[in-house]
């Protein structure tokens, strides 16, 4: 979770001690916010998030892993040349990990996707269109290893996916509309 105590934004975890008490410490080098945690299906928790503010002025994604009990070192997953935000992440049955988020592109935003395992992650790719207004993407991954990510974009539900495990991202569709009068 995102803690501000401290006067800026850090990221914590949490974890039951052998004597079922709860203990919790900020991860290392964590200044950042909105945080998005999944467990792979070796029982390894992954954080990414965000270091700058929603507004998309600034910031990048970053990824660290807990292994044998020790963080690793953050990894930067965004493409590092944008300000990026909002990160949705996922490990499928593979273990192989998934993040998705919004990053700024030409006074416009896309959303980004990376995959990888830790400390090796594939170079950002851009799965939709420029958006005039787009919010935070959140990403599933099917019981058949597809992908879907949805996010909104103005007044309508977009939505993409790929094709099966995982294969290739196939054209941006609209999920749903809400219009306004």
């Amino acid at each position: 979770w995102e803690d501000r105590t401290p006067g800026y934004p850090i990221i914590y975890h949490a974890w039951r001690r052998s004597d079922w008490r709860w203990e919790s410490r900020p991860i290392p080098n964590s200044a950042g916010r909105r945080p998005a945690a999944c467990v792979d299906p070796n029982g390894r928790l992954h954080v990414a998030f965000q270091t700058g503010e929603d507004s998309l002025t600034s910031g990048d994604i970053l990824y660290t892993c807990l292994q044998d009990g020790n963080w690793s070192p953050l990894q930067l997953i965004s493409s590092g040349n944008s300000p990026a935000a909002g990160v949705a992440l996922a490990a499928d049955s593979s273990g192989m990990l998934h993040a998705v988020w919004r990053e700024r592109r030409q006074n416009a935003d896309v959303i980004g996707y990376a995959s990888g395992r830790p400390s090796v992650w594939s170079a950002m790719q851009t799965i939709s269109p420029l958006l005039d207004r787009g919010a935070f993407p959140d990403l599933a991954i099917a019981r058949d290893g597809r992908l879907h990510v949805a996010w909104d974009h103005t007044e309508v539900l977009e939505h993409v996916q790929t094709g099966a495990a995982g294969s290739r991202w196939m054209p941006v569709e609209m999920a749903a509309a809400e219009f306004y009068r």
